[in-house]
């Protein structure tokens, strides 16, 4: 459990993280939106079942991002970790401490958005492109995975409380 005064030392940065987060966010639904907003007004329809090159590249792309989506945070949140029971050794409740380990989930997090940004982005160029439906799945696949990396306040609390405690077995 956090520190009043370490709560209060990682707030601005909870609220940083939900900025980027709906950024990130927001960036892809209006991307898409204003796609499918162009695809209506072409001759072949909003979509089509075809499974083409763009298609397949998009469709490609995404699913070589799902891995990496998911192990390089948890590699920077334990790099992150052991540089903070290295650096505070035993002094885990310094407000310091919870501050660095935030900002290794808030790199962490952004690292995790951007990849599965940048396949969405891909799959709605290859949409754009193609108009296959498989990269409107694939785009709304990404986007719920993003918001699946919600930085809820007491989510962003609990993580840093687990963060602390395993600093604590590793100093």
């Amino acid at each position: 459990m956090l520190s009043k005064e370490q709560t209060g030392a990682i707030a601005p940065g909870k609220r940083v993280m939900l900025i980027i987060f709906a950024a990130l966010i927001l960036g892809v639904s209006a991307f898409a939106a204003f796609v499918c907003v162009l695809r209506l007004g072409d001759e072949g329809g909003l979509f089509n079942l075809d499974f083409g090159f763009f298609a397949i590249m998009g469709v490609g792309f995404a699913a070589l991002v799902l891995l990496p989506s998911l192990i390089v945070p948890l590699i920077m949140n334990k790099q992150a970790v052991t540089n903070v029971a290295n650096e505070f050794s035993g002094k885990m409740q310094d407000s310091r401490a919870a501050t660095k380990l935030l900002g290794g989930l808030q790199t962490s997090m952004i690292v995790r958005l951007s990849l599965l940004d940048g396949a969405a982005f891909f799959n709605i160029l290859a949409f754009f492109l193609d108009g296959s439906v498989y990269n409107l799945l694939a785009t709304g696949v990404l986007l719920v995975l993003m918001f699946l990396s919600l930085p809820l306040p007491d989510r962003i609390d609990n993580k840093i409380s687990d963060m602390l405690d395993e600093a604590k077995l590793k100093g």
